[in-house]
């Protein structure tokens, strides 16, 4: 294929006294003519996740585990947000997931950053000044998207960026963009990161890299030979493909597509 691209990231009032206060027919309150308590009948939530075990029975999601499958989010909030509470890369939007205990369940160890070779474990900081790191993102394909606000290309590509994402997320798929220059070519900062995914309604993480690790990595590789520089790594973190230059959209999905 020939790839033509672009390059430049809530008690009564009035009682007193010790014991339950009595009812006007002289019953106690809080019970029926039954003496059982009015709460008797509440379902039950061993977990507090916010689903009654009726519920996880129904699901399939661990009753005496409020985060079913470890993605730290509670499974309640999953299912509101319309995310699967049974996979781990399945979180609400604008959260991201954590897959680290099943990366290490899985025995997965970093191995270098070339291709072929798994992605060292790495820590970035997203646009609300939290921490990720990179295995967090393990089970999911992931598309690491090194831009700079200054890049014309990297800002025609971030244009339609949300879209595609929306269209793959529920497929496994997340795209990151670390940023490592702003608008006038100064080190990417947090208001930088803030701005940027303001300007273009990015709701995937926008990141950058205070130790230039996976930076450094990659362009010691070669493989950063201009922005934006695209990567993308398998479910098991495994870098398969990369390209310089922004290539649309169609493109990117075709790439993608081999390792879904």
């Amino acid at each position: 294929m020939l790839l033509l691209s672009l390059a430049c990231v809530e008690s009564d009032a009035g009682w007193s006294g010790g014991g339950r206060p009595t009812d006007p027919v002289g019953g106690t309150s809080g019970q029926d003519d039954t003496g059982s308590s009015e709460h008797s009948d509440e379902p039950a939530d061993a977990d507090g996740d916010g689903l009654t075990d009726e519920q996880e029975a129904a699901l399939g999601t661990d009753p005496s585990s409020e985060d079913s499958d470890g993605d730290g989010h509670a499974d309640g909030d999953e299912v509101s947000a319309d995310s699967d509470p049974l996979v781990c890369w399945s979180v609400p939007d604008g959260s991201w997931p954590d897959c680290r205990a099943q990366a290490q369940a899985d025995g997965l160890t970093g191995e270098g950053w070339r291709k072929g070779k798994t992605m060292p474990n790495w820590t970035m900081t997203d646009q609300f000044g939290d921490e990720i790191e990179a295995w967090q993102l393990y089970g999911m394909v992931v598309v690491l998207d090194i831009s700079a606000g200054w890049c014309g290309p990297c800002n025609q590509a971030a244009q339609g960026a949300e879209g595609w994402y929306q269209g793959h997320k529920d497929e496994g798929v997340i795209e990151v963009h670390l940023m490592v220059e702003d608008w006038y070519g100064k080190a990417a900062s947090q208001t930088f990161l803030e701005e940027w995914s303001a300007e273009y309604g990015l709701t995937f993480p926008v990141v950058m890299d205070p130790t230039n690790t996976a930076y450094s990595g990659l362009y010691n590789e070669g493989y950063v030979t201009g922005i934006p520089t695209y990567m993308i790594y398998d479910r098991d973190m495994v870098l398969q493909e990369t390209w310089a230059g922004y290539a649309g959209e169609q493109y990117l999905s075709m790439a993608v597509a081999r390792y879904k």
